[in-house]
């Protein structure tokens, strides 16, 4: 297998999510690993691994991790430089679809996003 390469990395309480790159004939192909915590029938702790098909471009890969676009409330902990401007429109189309009731938690969210992508200084 090709050697993956880290592209958005997304941390939340109990799991997370990173999107990964690996070389595809010229150009690039996208998988998902992630990871979260679930409680067992005795009320312990479990973490559950998980991971996506690959897919042709990273839209289709965030929408493995929410498909109706939660994912920016995920924490942005790291974005590859080659795809800080990718994500920050990915962010923006994604958090203009949210419905009213989360539109402040966003403004909230949205100030970690814009720094990982390099937006503001």
């Amino acid at each position: 297998m090709a050697e993956k390469e880290a592209v958005l990395e997304l941390g939340v309480e109990g799991g997370g999510a990173t999107v990964y790159r690996t070389p595809l004939s010229g150009g690039w192909q996208y998988h998902v690993e992630g990871s979260s915590m679930f409680l067992e029938e005795n009320d312990d702790e479990g973490w559950r691994s998980w991971d996506s098909p690959p897919v042709l471009n990273l839209d289709e890969a965030l929408r493995s991790v929410a498909e109706d676009g939660s994912w920016v409330f995920f924490y942005p902990v790291t974005v590859h430089p080659d795809y800080q401007t990718a994500v920050w429109e990915l962010v923006q189309a994604a958090a203009g679809k949210l419905p009213e009731g989360r539109r402040e938690m966003w403004e909230h969210q949205s100030q970690d996003w814009k720094r990982r992508c390099q937006q503001e200084p």
